[in-house]
């Protein structure tokens, strides 16, 4: 059994027991932080915004720019597996996501944090609109503020606010509702100085990652990217059941790396 003390003073203000006495622990967690904090997320930030919903047409990445989800940001490869929208109709600037800037869940990933690092921008990956981006000012420490809302409390406190009963949502009005702590200037400083090192440790892992794809597609002569047909030998076909064309006879990237292996 949760227990927890509640205030008189506290009680006075609204006169009832209303349902933030509830001893869940995003309210315990809220009424701890709120004591500590002078401000809320939207004092430290120029701007907390999601793009716009548009008919995207979706292509190659040889001719499109990634369009990336909630779980493709938080990817160790995120343009692996993301799609890619068209260069020539679907290119939107509001959408790239820029170095710096923090990402989460608008829908269903709610409290979902990532830190946009520079390859995003150089590839010109643009967000869905299902991802909130909070823009920080520069005279305050992103890499802090990012920090506190990765953290257990700080996903919480996103759930303090988020609404819908079938699918849940959250804001941006909402999400610059949240109350961030006030630490020592010192403290801020290490946890930023951390969180860049990190960073920088994963855009270090992404280019060995792809370094090492390259390496091993070159050794086995693929060329992903630019082969779209195959040959399939008519004995094949009918030896397949009812004489069809089976799904393994899909041309696909791994099946192209185990040919090269094989062979």
């Amino acid at each position: 059994m949760k227990i927890r003390l509640v205030q008189y003073r506290d009680i006075i203000d609204c006169m009832r027991f209303d349902g933030s006495y509830h001893n869940a622990d995003v309210n315990v967690y809220d009424s701890v932080i709120r004591k500590h904090s002078q401000h809320q997320l939207s004092h430290f930030c120029s701007e907390i915004f999601s793009t716009g919903r548009n008919k995207r047409t979706y292509t190659t990445p040889d001719f499109g720019y990634p369009y990336l989800s909630n779980s493709d940001v938080i990817a160790a490869d995120p343009f692996m597996s993301c799609k890619y929208c068209s260069r020539k109709y679907d290119f939107d600037d509001k959408a790239v996501l820029r170095e710096g800037m923090i990402l989460t869940g608008r829908v269903g990933a709610i409290g979902q944090t990532s830190l946009v690092p520079s390859y995003f921008e150089k590839a010109k990956a643009m967000g869905s609109d299902n991802i909130i981006r909070i823009v920080i000012k520069p005279e305050y420490r992103k890499g802090f503020i990012y920090a506190y809302l990765s953290s257990k409390i700080g996903r919480l406190s996103f759930w303090k606010y988020a609404t819908g009963g079938v699918q849940p949502f959250i804001t941006e009005t909402m999400v610059g509702l949240l109350p961030i702590p006030q630490f020592s200037q010192a403290f801020q400083k290490e946890i930023d100085n951390l969180i860049q090192k990190s960073i920088t440790l994963r855009e270090n892992a992404f280019n060995k990652l792809k370094e090492t794809q390259n390496l091993i597609l070159s050794e086995l002569s693929v060329n992903i990217s630019k082969r779209n047909f195959g040959k399939v030998s008519i004995s094949d076909i009918l030896q397949s059941h009812n004489s069809r064309f089976e799904a393994n006879f899909h041309i696909s990237e791994g099946a192209d790396i185990e040919n090269a292996s094989s062979g």
